[in-house]
């Protein structure tokens, strides 16, 4: 009995605990290239879903995002979970990938004139919680190689 009882506390435990991504999305202007800095909690900012129920964030060519969401810390899946795009045309993009060093130097090459996002970092600042990082080409990776 205190061993179902046991099972039944960890599974509610569990199940009370959220810890994965909710799906996004990152979309650049066609020829975006530079830092991208995402400002959560705030207030003015609206919060815009796709028909999959993915939050969209449309990145200005300031780079600068402002949204109402919250930033928590959780796991999902990369490249599957938060995905990013280059806007190419209306209804043409292209998927940028997070920057794996092993993954590039397979085929510099063709590697060097993709664009990636670079190194990732979040904050506190007095003006709320934000995410920061890159967007650049394969060819500039040693300009963010200090991060990795």
């Amino acid at each position: 009995m205190i061993k179902f009882f046991n099972f039944l506390m960890i599974a509610a435990i569990l199940s009370a605990c959220n810890y994965s991504t909710r799906c996004k999305k990152y979309f650049f202007e066609n020829n975006f290239s530079g830092r991208v800095v995402v400002h959560f909690n705030q207030k003015n900012a609206s919060l815009i879903h796709d028909k999959d129920g993915c939050i969209i964030y449309n990145i200005p060519s300031n780079g600068e995002f402002y949204t109402p969401e919250d930033y928590t810390p959780s796991v999902g899946e990369p490249n599957k979970t938060v995905r990013y795009f280059e806007k190419i045309s209306t209804d043409k993009f292209v998927e940028l990938l997070i920057f794996r060093e092993s993954e590039y130097l397979s085929d510099t090459a063709i590697n060097k004139d993709k664009k990636y996002i670079f190194g990732m970092t979040a904050g506190l600042t007095s003006s709320g919680k934000y995410l920061d990082y890159y967007v650049d080409y394969g060819k500039n990776y040693k300009n963010h190689f200090f991060i990795y």
